[in-house]
């Protein structure tokens, strides 16, 4: 199954509007097609613009394993 980003990015907009405080949103990026790699730009571009007066975002990966594209997470939590 692939996803779409445009979709997914929708999906985490719309948790984030129903999201409490303290609450927190994980997405696991499995980029290893070439729309995985597209998704998971847009994920990324979308979570980093996210006001940090709101939003703790943490991005985890394996910088020593790259080149196998590893599942990545990603995770949002409002303050």
């Amino acid at each position: 199954i692939t996803t779409d980003g445009e979709e997914t990015v929708n999906g985490i907009r719309a948790g984030l509007g129903i999201l409490k405080s303290g609450g927190i949103i994980s997405i696991i990026c499995y980029w290893g097609h070439p729309e995985g790699k597209t998704e998971r730009k847009m994920v990324i571009d979308y979570a980093s613009q996210l006001d940090p007066q709101y939003y703790h975002v943490s991005y985890v990966t394996q910088p020593n394993n790259l080149e196998k594209c590893p599942p990545e997470l990603i995770l949002i939590n409002k303050k």
